[in-house]
């Protein structure tokens, strides 16, 4: 619906290029362009008689609040900070708050802040398709490489075009382990948290692509995937980590990120969401490029990283006055030059039209959006009980205690399937 306030922004308010990270730079623009005037006092009063946008933030409160405080004085309507989500209009929540607003959040289809989404795959939708939150922050899972050793190593990641070249370098590399100086892998990380990156954000990947051929993400998993795909990336950390067999059962995420960072290895299992810590203990992240974990598609450059948003803005309203409120505040966050600015200083990775990014993880994720590749959602999160999947495939990965990696993915291939199916 085209209210006269959001047909007067679209027009007079500039849409700047930001960056998605904390230190994201804003593109200058002609002053004229760059700074809306304010609203004629006439059209203010117009436009509060519309409704207030009350804001209710998991986090980022600091930020919404100026963008309120900035809001409120271009536009003449009120924008409040809310302590909870009860009576809140607008909600900026992680996805687990999603699910529990899914019966009274309103769709934003038609609305003009989604139509400036760059991957509509991002937003969170209900089971008839309808978008109910808009992703405000993004989080990318892949394999970190080295560059500089990788070009130590004799290679360049032109040559680096899929998983048999993963395997092939990684062979070459711990052959050559004394002569060059550095491993192939950081060691599978599986104690506390370390698991999480193996047992669910890969584990969506074999899942994804036998549900997406069967048509039906809620049916049964068979593993067709599973043993040519995912067990690869299994075998190959395991046999060429710095780490090895039951070792890896007392390896934490700190521990292997530790370990990448001094240099000591040229592939890293990592999250977008790490690389703040690589940085902390030295890491120059420009020697840093990201790839896909490649282990399901037909060919390889059509993959992109298993990515999701991790938080979203979703209107739950009770009165159509407070839903235009809310709908044009929302689109004035993501198109006014001030606004994306601040918002660009709250999340990462906004997955926007004209936004660029500051986290290069994201920004490359990004770039294979841009590119049609295939990003992997977080299927794991469909999971009714969460702790009992991860808590069983966690039991059932420890208590292996031979090194025999053959019989530890048996193991594996048991609990995999048995979880998804509910048993």
């Amino acid at each position: 619906m085209k209210r006269f306030f959001a047909i007067f922004l679209a027009l007079s308010l500039f849409c700047g290029l930001i960056g998605c990270g904390r230190d994201a730079e804003v593109t200058e623009t002609p002053a004229a362009e760059a700074t809306p005037q304010p609203m004629a006092e006439a059209k203010a009063a117009d436009a509060a008689a519309e409704g207030s946008v009350s804001i209710y933030a998991a986090e980022g409160r600091e930020g919404w609040s100026a963008l309120a405080e900035l809001y409120a004085e271009r536009s003449g309507i009120r924008v409040s900070l809310s302590e909870s989500m009860d009576g809140a209009t607008l909600l900026c929540v992680d996805y687990e708050s999603m699910v529990s607003l899914a019966e009274r959040a309103m769709a934003l289809d038609e609305t003009a802040a989604a139509s400036r989404l760059s991957v509509a795959s991002y937003a969170y939708r209900n089971s008839e398709g309808s978008i109910l939150g808009l992703p405000l922050e993004l989080a990318s899972v892949g394999i970190a490489v080295n560059t500089e050793l990788l070009e130590k190593a004799g290679y360049s990641m032109d040559t680096l075009d899929g998983f048999k070249a993963i395997r092939r370098f990684s062979t070459s590399v711990n052959d050559r382990k004394e002569e060059l100086g550095f491993s192939g892998w950081a060691p599978m990380a599986l104690a506390e948290e370390g698991f999480d990156k193996l047992s669910l954000y890969l584990l969506d990947q074999p899942i994804y692509a036998e549900l997406q051929e069967s048509g039906s993400f809620t049916g049964k998993y068979v593993g067709d995937y599973r043993d040519s795909h995912y067990k690869d990336l299994f075998t190959v950390m395991l046999d060429f980590g710095t780490k090895t067999g039951k070792d890896v059962n007392t390896v934490t995420t700190d521990e292997a990120l530790s370990v990448f960072a001094e240099g000591s290895t040229l592939f890293c299992l990592i999250d977008s969401r790490e690389l703040d810590t690589l940085s902390a203990k030295g890491m120059d992240l420009s020697k840093l490029d990201y790839i896909p974990a490649w282990m399901f598609l037909p060919r390889d450059d059509e993959q992109g990283f298993v990515t999701d948003a991790t938080l979203y803005a979703a209107i739950c309203a009770a009165d159509t006055a407070g839903q235009h409120a809310a709908e044009d505040f929302l689109y004035w966050c993501l198109s006014d030059s001030e606004a994306v600015a601040i918002l660009s200083g709250m999340y990462e990775g906004l997955p926007y039209e004209g936004f660029s990014c500051a986290n290069p993880m994201l920004a490359k994720n990004a770039a294979y959006d841009a590119a049609g590749r295939s990003a992997v959602p977080w299927l794991h999160r469909q999971v009714p009980d969460l702790s009992a999947w991860n808590g069983k495939f966690l039991t059932e990965i420890h208590i292996i205690t031979p090194d025999n990696v053959v019989w530890r993915w048996q193991v594996m291939v048991w609990a995999l399937v048995d979880i998804w199916n509910g048993k």
